[in-house]
């Protein structure tokens, strides 16, 4: 009996370390959202998963790879309407693709901006609209431009916290 006693005390500690665990992350519910429902906003680096070179934005709204550690190579990964999306932090352009070229556009809120990571590490990045499609590069070398392709021959990349 003192044995079940026992257990039912720490369960009930448990439950209770859990409730006021998840009352301190869970946002108030009587704040608002925000206007684009933005959530989870992390700054990070998106490496090719084999050669290590960032993904980069340019001023003609491109992108490609290159790694010399300015702000266009950083990206802030953060949700948007239930999306993931990246931002260029240099050029404050989302990163989009129309189903072939991929490119960053001013608009974050389309759903031609929006990327799901699957499963596994390194990571594809799957388009939100072409969901056959994924992020991907030739070669992993600087100078080459990032385009779509079906999943299973895409590029793996690395999404680490930025540097």
């Amino acid at each position: 009996m003192k044995f079940k006693g026992m257990l039912r005390r720490v369960a009930g500690v448990g439950v209770a370390v859990a409730a006021v665990g998840s009352m301190l992350i869970a946002p108030a519910s009587a704040a608002p959202a925000a206007q684009d429902e933005v959530s989870a906003a992390a700054e990070v680096n998106i490496l090719h998963a084999s050669t290590r070179v960032c993904l980069a934005g340019n001023d003609k709204y491109e992108v490609g790879l290159e790694c010399n550690g300015t702000a266009h190579e950083r990206w802030v990964n953060f949700t948007s309407k239930g999306v993931g999306r990246f931002r260029n932090v240099e050029y404050n352009a989302c990163l989009a693709s129309d189903g072939l070229k991929v490119f960053l556009m001013d608009r974050c809120d389309t759903p031609s901006s929006g990327w799901t990571s699957l499963p596994g590490s390194p990571k594809l990045l799957r388009h939100a609209v072409e969901t056959t499609k994924c992020l991907h590069t030739n070669a992993g070398t600087p100078g080459r431009w990032a385009y779509l392709i079906d999943c299973d021959q895409a590029t793996r990349w690395s999404v680490l916290p930025a540097a």
